[in-house]
C-alpha cells in the first residue's frame, strides 16, 4: 500500500506539470484568460461618463494605463523589499481603480492581495501578483482593442 501511494503521487504531479507548462500554459491559458475573465474595461461605464468624446476617453485610458504600468510593476519590489504596507495600500487603491472602470478580476485580484498582505502572507502575496501580471497584460489588450471600436 505504501509503494502504491508514493508512486501515484509522483506520476500524477510529473505528467500534470509537464504536460501543462510546456504546452498549454503558454499560449492558451493566457488567451483563455483573457476570454474567461472579460478583462478590458467596460465600455458602458465610459460611455455613461464621456458619452462620444473620444479624444477625452483615450486621453484617460492612456493615463490610466500609464498609471497601473508603473504601479503594478512596482509590486514584486515591494514584496521583495518587504514593504508590506505599502503593498497593501497599493492593491487597496488598484481595487478601487479597476472597479472603477469595470475591470472586475483585476478589481477582485487586487483585493485579494490587500488581504493577504495584511495578513503577512508572503508566498500568497507572490502568487497574486503574478495572477495579478497576466490578467493586466490581457486587459491592456483588450482595452486597446476596444479602444479602436470607438475611433
Amino acid at each position: 500500500s505504501t509503494d502504491d501511494s508514493t508512486d501515484d503521487s509522483t506520476d500524477d504531479s510529473t505528467d500534470d506539470s509537464t504536460d501543462d507548462s510546456t504546452d498549454d500554459s503558454t499560449d492558451d491559458s493566457t488567451d483563455e484568460v483573457c476570454l474567461v475573465t472579460g478583462c478590458a474595461f467596460d465600455k458602458d461605464i465610459f460611455e455613461g461618463f464621456f458619452g462620444q468624446d473620444v479624444e477625452t476617453l483615450i486621453e484617460i485610458i492612456d493615463d490610466f494605463i500609464e498609471d497601473c504600468d508603473a504601479r503594478i510593476g512596482e509590486m514584486p519590489t515591494l514584496l521583495e523589499q518587504n514593504n508590506i504596507r505599502k503593498l497593501s495600500e497599493e492593491a487597496h487603491g488598484l481595487k478601487g481603480a479597476f472597479g472603477m472602470v469595470g475591470g472586475m478580476k483585476l478589481s477582485e485580484y487586487m483585493g485579494e492581495l490587500q488581504t493577504q498582505a495584511d495578513n503577512n502572507d508572503l508566498q500568497l502575496c507572490g502568487i497574486i501578483i503574478n495572477s495579478i501580471k497576466i490578467n493586466y497584460s490581457c486587459f491592456k489588450e483588450e482595452t486597446r482593442k476596444s479602444l479602436v471600436s470607438f475611433e
